[in-house]
């Protein structure tokens, strides 16, 4: 069974991800895990080169296939050089300068993992192209790496419909030139009044989301299978932050196919 057991990193701390709450999920379900710490300093990985690299994904075009940064200025760099080298738990915030293409910041961490399974906390938001634009992900994976974006989880699954209607109204009338407030008081006005609907930044019921979204991750890397069609299903491919809410915390529970998958490979406790 080692070979089934999980490697949990950060790349940042988050204040409000609580890592020992997660690993005292999967163990209540039989799974072990091992918190290892920041990825980087964990794999021994050289700062300058994968500085390099990261600031190569970053996407520069959310309309553009394969948009990538591919000759980052020497800014963006060090840029992400610095946000490597912080070490104190951070605040998440919106950021657009923090969007990479998903599968090839998976493939680049899968360089630098030895054996086992290996689970990474993410501020940075991967996407993945499909139709006509970027869209963000909570998790993207390469065998045996699975990435789980905290920020994937405030920006990828739609907002309740009213939220979207009432942001277009206000940048209907700003455009217009009539007297509305300023955006970032109109945002966070928005924002207090839908923050029950939606998983913010920095939100209290984050760790209690990433529980689950580990889980899925955990189940790609192990059975092979990320997402389950039952929505009161902690593997439920949640489109919409109301679905989001619903698998992860009012429902909290794993179908009984799923949960029967691991109890019929692991010992639950």
């Amino acid at each position: 069974m080692t070979g089934r057991n999980l490697n949990l990193y950060f790349d940042r701390p988050h204040r409000t991800l609580d890592v020992d709450e997660i690993q005292g999920f999967l163990h209540s379900l039989g799974l072990k895990s091992y918190f290892r710490g920041d990825f980087y300093r964990a794999n021994k990985v050289d700062l300058d080169e994968v500085s390099m690299a990261l600031a190569g994904l970053r996407i520069r075009d959310l309309n553009r296939e394969d948009s990538l940064n591919v000759n980052p200025v020497e800014n963006d760099v060090s840029q992400e050089k610095s946000i490597l080298k912080f070490t104190d738990p951070i605040v998440l915030e919106r950021d657009f300068s923090n969007i990479y293409s998903g599968f090839h910041l998976a493939r680049l961490l899968r360089r630098y993992v030895g054996s086992g399974l290996h689970i990474i906390f993410t501020s940075r938001l991967p996407a993945t192209f499909e139709g006509t634009r970027y869209h963000g992900r909570v998790i993207v994976a390469d065998f045996p790496v699975a990435v789980v974006s905290t920020t994937g989880i405030v920006e990828a699954p739609a907002r309740p419909r009213e939220y979207y209607i009432r942001q277009a109204a206000y940048h209907r009338a700003q455009h217009a030139g009539l007297p509305v407030p300023e955006e970032p008081e109109f945002m966070q006005e928005l924002e207090e009044g839908f923050k029950e609907g939606f998983i913010g930044y920095d939100d209290t019921r984050m760790t209690e989301v990433v529980k689950g979204c580990t889980l899925q991750a955990a189940f790609y890397l192990i059975f092979g299978e990320v997402f389950c069609q039952n929505p009161g299903c902690r593997l439920y491919n949640a489109h919409t932050q109301k679905e989001m809410i619903y698998a992860q915390i009012e429902s909290g529970m794993l179908c009984k196919h799923h949960q029967a998958m691991l109890e019929d490979n692991f010992s639950c406790v």
